[in-house]
């Protein structure tokens, strides 16, 4: 009885937030689209409506806009994309979950995770770090809505992959119908634009790698092996056609080496706000017991080297000829952030479950870790604190550049 008053409290709360972040998301957006506030969003749909562009958002912006003839739509649309965030992380950490021997956590606890995310914003240290956000180590992105439709694909396609990735190698039938729509949700992300399927598709084959050294050499391994690696053979003619076909007129696309010092420096202590979930993740990944956690390992460092790969693009590539702002290799960082935080929140919260049982079972708990579990949760309570600031701040019509 009491966990079903539990239940049903929490879903009113959960649905009264979810309205609450819809309805304000969608006045920020409405005021974006029209150009009240700055943004790229009026572009977008300027670019989309009348210029045309090699991103799948064309087709969305054209599509929405010529239902009412107004942005509308487009506004409903994207503010659904935020409303729905919360609810792809929580899934995607109940997949995370399917590798523990423990039980899983409430997956209330997991909800409200996916709504903290959504609202939390760097680490703004007066006179030390004074700014809420600041060129591309940020978390949320509120001025660029192609990469939260980015985020919330990503967010399913990685989910898709730990469930495959878990089992491929093991099960006697394949799972085709997950490989699919992974396969096509990877492409869709990728004409959006290729920022993510760029870091993530090395991923991919640095572990595949792995597996292929780590494992018996049999033809049913290797088989699987290639047919997992096919399923980037979309998301690759997506970026071959845009590449080929669309700037076939151009010469001067294509990939150049960059690198500019001072903003080195900028993006160094910009990236102060992942100092938090990078001691978590070290301090966890000392404590998984590697025989019953090996697949939570492989894939914390799987996002691990996507964060790394995504900084280094971000940091010393850049596109030329009429790609050179579309900023293919700036974005993908954002999300890799994202990513990257969720994974130490989760973390964070198992942690914190397994010291209360530990309270509740009498047992002595260490104060290293009284004081890891303070120290985080102060620290993200004032990341929300700001990330909820600078979001009131846009809604109310402020500069993004803060």
């Amino acid at each position: 009885m009491k966990k079903s008053k539990s239940n049903l409290i929490n879903w009113i709360l959960y649905s009264i937030t979810l309205a609450g972040i819809f309805a304000s998301t969608a006045v920020l957006f409405y005021h974006q689209s029209i150009g009240d506030y700055n943004s790229d969003l009026k572009s977008h749909i300027r670019i989309a409506l009348k210029e045309g562009s090699y991103s799948l958002q064309k087709y969305i912006f054209r599509f929405l806009h010529s239902l009412t003839g107004d942005t509308i739509p487009i506004v409903i649309f994207l503010s659904l994309i935020i409303t729905v965030t919360p609810l792809a992380v929580s899934w995607l950490f109940k997949v995370m979950d399917r590798t523990q021997k423990t039980a899983s956590l409430n997956i209330w606890v997991y909800r409200w995770a996916g709504v903290f995310l959504t609202f939390v914003g760097a680490l703004v240290l007066p006179k030390i770090y004074p700014w809420f956000n600041f060129k591309t180590f940020t978390i949320n992105c509120w001025h660029n809505q192609t990469t939260n439709e980015m985020r919330l694909l990503f967010l399913f396609c990685i989910g898709l992959y730990f469930i495959i990735d878990e089992c491929y190698l093991k099960d006697d039938r394949l799972r085709w119908g997950l490989m699919l729509l992974y396969s096509l949700l990877l492409a869709a992300d990728t004409w959006l634009k290729p920022s993510m399927f760029i870091g993530w598709a090395p991923v991919m084959a640095i572990w595949l790698l792995v597996d292929f050294f780590s494992h018996p050499k049999t033809w049913k391994n290797f088989s699987r092996m290639v047919l997992l690696a096919l399923t980037v053979v979309p998301s690759l003619l997506v970026v071959w056609f845009q590449y080929v076909f669309l700037y076939v007129e151009d010469s001067e696309v294509g990939v150049g080496f960059y690198y500019d010092l001072d903003l080195q420096m900028q993006a160094i202590r910009t990236a102060l706000f992942l100092l938090c979930p990078l001691i978590i993740l070290s301090y966890n990944l000392r404590r998984i017991d590697s025989p019953r956690c090996r697949v939570e390992q492989r894939q914390v460092r799987q996002i691990i080297t996507l964060w790394l790969l995504e900084w280094l693009y971000s940091s010393c590539l850049n596109e030329t000829g009429k790609r050179a702002g579309a900023g293919n290799f700036g974005w993908g960082i954002r999300i890799a952030n994202f990513v990257v935080f969720a994974t130490a929140v989760r973390m964070f919260l198992r942690n914190v479950a397994v010291l209360w049982e530990k309270h509740k079972n009498g047992e002595k708990i260490e104060n290293a870790d009284i004081l890891y579990t303070c120290m985080i949760a102060l620290c993200w309570a004032w990341q929300l604190f700001c990330g909820l600031r600078y979001f009131r701040s846009l809604v109310l019509g402020g500069n993004y550049w803060v």
